[in-house]
């Protein structure tokens, strides 16, 4: 699962806005005997986090994508299920007066 969870204003310069969004990502899982759901709910998070490294620029919408921290204190869901959250930050640029503008 992929939430944001704060988007911030960084810089101004004239009339280009550098932010950051920050999100997180969260790997669930359900244990499938005889793996844990630990283990399971890690190779998710493994899987996503190649995938967003794989392209720091976001198909060039982003200046860069930072990873923030993860918990490995694993959440139980459930007796067989786990979630394992992590956190990232883009920075990218808009124009001042369009959020949906690259710049």
């Amino acid at each position: 699962m992929v939430h944001p969870e704060s988007d911030a204003i960084t810089s101004r310069a004239n009339d280009r806005v550098t932010r950051e969004l920050t999100v997180r990502v969260t790997a669930l899982a359900r244990a499938v005997p005889p793996a844990a759901p630990e283990t399971l709910a890690d190779q998710l998070l493994t899987a996503a986090h190649a995938a967003l490294m794989a392209d720091v620029n976001c198909g060039g919408l982003a200046l860069g994508l930072h990873e923030l921290d993860a918990e490995w204190d694993v959440e139980d869901a459930d007796a067989v299920a786990a979630a394992i959250p992590a956190r990232y930050r883009i920075t990218y640029r808009t124009l001042a007066a369009d959020l949906a503008t690259p710049a």
